[in-house]
């Protein structure tokens, strides 16, 4: 993160009480991380549903404490539920390719506004 994108995290949009990111900056790394805190929690919820009804805790949505802003920022419900499908379809793909011998059919390419996420696939040619 270059010094400006650091400085735009301390700036707020609207509702500094609110839970959801209210800022480009912080929109951004929810976006970055929205799979892998989606991830913990589904981790944590199969923990909890494992435990005696009586000893189970209510599992919310995750969240990001950003120790610039001091604000702990999570995914509206939607977003959640998207994060959730998307992490769903990634896991189903990578159990696919780990099962078939076949060649499986190479992910679509995402929109130019995600073409960071294309960057990190092992599928991203370059272009």
């Amino acid at each position: 993160m270059n010094q400006m994108q650091a400085k735009d995290i301390y700036y707020r949009d609207g509702d500094s009480l609110s839970p959801f990111a209210t800022t480009d900056a912080e929109k951004k790394i929810l976006a970055k991380y929205r799979l892998q805190l989606t991830l913990y929690s589904l981790a944590l919820e199969a923990l909890e549903s494992a435990k005696p009804q009586s000893e189970r805790r209510e599992i919310l949505a995750p969240a990001l404490l950003i120790g610039a802003s001091g604000r702990m920022i999570r995914l509206t419900d939607d977003e959640y539920h998207q994060a959730r499908q998307d992490l769903q379809n990634h896991l189903q793909w990578m159990a696919q390719l780990s099962i078939t011998n076949d060649e499986a059919d190479e992910p679509g390419q995402l929109a130019k506004d995600e073409i960071s996420i294309c960057k990190q696939c092992p599928y991203h040619k370059g272009s």
